[in-house]
């Protein structure tokens, strides 16, 4: 009997790119059925139509409109919701898949009924030129430094803990990752976070099975990368990431509060994320927020670096109140 993958899709405004992005999932070498759920999050384009177009002519093709905007965790949550494969992948509606992407998980998982998942190697391409740029694993420090167990066929089968790498680096590519849709039941995105939620994600159904997920360093799938980027990291932008980072360490604080191993790198991450925030209140000339933010990273622990901090932050002050 030929197993059934789950496809979740998530899409906003992705008029240019969606087309392509389920005709990399139609072409898949892998002998198995799909089902090729996109969750459009309320579009202002014509996604949703050019989904439900595609889906006239396949059934295999799932259109799922979220009846408001809830970002891309919703989305994919959306789509999980609709999911009842035997495995679950996920595709972003402007990247897409290389035909054996599919086929190259299945081979392996149905010999290694143990493993939960297997992720590979992205392809970077460059969106504005068409050039290949690199590869997403070659510009991560794990998972080569992990203990790891060399398996049949190139695999390689981490040993080291996860949960405790993925703290320190998001470094699995969520599109390049299948998982057994038993160890995805109950487990959905965080729909309060917008900068962190695969990485969340990841943690969340990983830290359960240790030594149970494997990779691959075969370029399976492309992530077209935009140009701006690299630059368009704004305070704003890199503000709203931190925020996002505070209130994960500090869930991951409590959640993973019995595990002393943890317990340390988790309050340095909390510790660091709150110091890059009182920095990037203090550049958004919200100096207030910025004291807050190094009186909580001072709760942690208290050095030289947040005495210079905090004069900064006064000194910020008096040039504003000098400007006024």
């Amino acid at each position: 009997m030929r197993k059934k993958v789950s496809i979740v899709i998530p899409a906003y405004n992705a008029s240019a790119f969606i087309e392509k992005a389920i005709n990399s999932v139609r072409t898949q070498t892998a002998e198995a059925e799909f089902q090729i759920i996109v969750s459009d999050d309320r579009s202002a384009d014509n996604t949703l139509e050019i989904v439900r177009a595609m889906s006239e002519t396949d059934p295999r093709i799932i259109a799922v409109p979220n009846q408001r905007a809830k970002g891309p965790s919703g989305a994919r949550n959306t789509a999980l919701d609709a999911a009842n494969g035997d495995y679950i992948a996920f595709l972003d509606a402007d990247d897409y898949w290389l035909p054996d992407h599919l086929q190259s998980a299945l081979d392996f998982l149905e010999v290694n009924s143990k493993m939960i998942g297997v992720f590979f190697n992205s392809r970077i391409i460059e969106l504005e030129t068409g050039q290949v740029v690199g590869d997403w694993l070659s510009a991560r420090r794990s998972p080569g430094r992990l203990g790891e167990e060399v398996l049949n066929g190139g695999f390689n089968l981490i040993t080291g803990n996860l949960t405790l790498a993925l703290l320190e680096e998001s470094f699995i590519h969520l599109q390049s990752v299948v998982l057994r849709a038993s160890v995805v039941e109950g487990v959905r995105f965080n729909e309060t976070i917008r900068y962190s939620e695969d990485r969340d994600f990841m943690i969340r159904i990983t830290s359960p099975y240790p030594a149970q997920l494997a990779y691959h360093l075969k370029e399976t799938n492309v992530y077209l990368r935009r140009m701006g980027s690299l630059t368009a990291a704004t305070a704003a932008n890199a503000l709203n990431t931190v925020k996002d980072h505070i209130r994960l360490y500090q869930s991951y604080s409590q959640g993973f509060g019995g595990d002393a191993l943890l317990l340390a790198p988790i309050s340095q991450r909390l510790y660091e994320a709150n110091m890059d925030a009182a920095y990037l209140y203090r550049i958004e000339k919200r100096p207030l927020d910025a004291l807050k933010a190094l009186w909580r990273a001072a709760r942690i622990k208290s050095n030289l670096r947040q005495v210079s901090e905090a004069m900064k932050i006064i000194a910020s002050v008096a040039g504003l109140k000098k400007a006024a």
